[in-house]
């Protein structure tokens, strides 16, 4: 997601002043793992100290078709190429598939819950693209 936020700008700058611990996108509450939230964090800190609530701020600005768009650019949702026996291809969301496969419109408030899902085995590759 950084490389996203980063080239297309969805932050004006590198910095979000993360007060709060808990904010409400889309009628949802979403809380940040730290209780007392982070202060202003910019995208290094938001990294290392794993800021759940910037990263959720920029998967809403980016929304769900520019996360695909570079998620897939990156690599993600493929095999790794790695020698595993029953690797299979990872799923990148876009507002084209959810209407495809489930016949209905993607929710904004839906990109943010995807955001913070993770896969174990993709963290290394994920998490160069955050």
């Amino acid at each position: 997601m950084a490389t996203a936020m980063l080239e297309s700008k969805a932050l004006p700058g590198t910095s979000l002043p993360i007060v709060l611990a808990t904010l409400i996108f889309y009628g949802r509450i979403f809380h940040c793992w730290r209780p007392a939230g982070h202060g202003i964090v910019d995208l290094h800190k938001a990294i290392v100290d794993s800021c759940d609530v910037f990263f959720y701020t920029i998967g809403q600005r980016l929304g769900i078709d520019r996360i695909h768009e570079y998620a897939t650019g990156l690599g993600l949702g493929r095999r790794t190429g790695i020698d595993l026996p029953s690797e299979e291809a990872g799923l990148i969301p876009s507002e084209e598939w959810v209407q495809r496969v489930y016949h209905h419109k993607w929710y904004a408030g839906e990109t943010i819950s995807w955001r913070s899902a993770r896969a174990p085995l993709r963290s290394p590759r994920y998490n160069s693209c955050e």
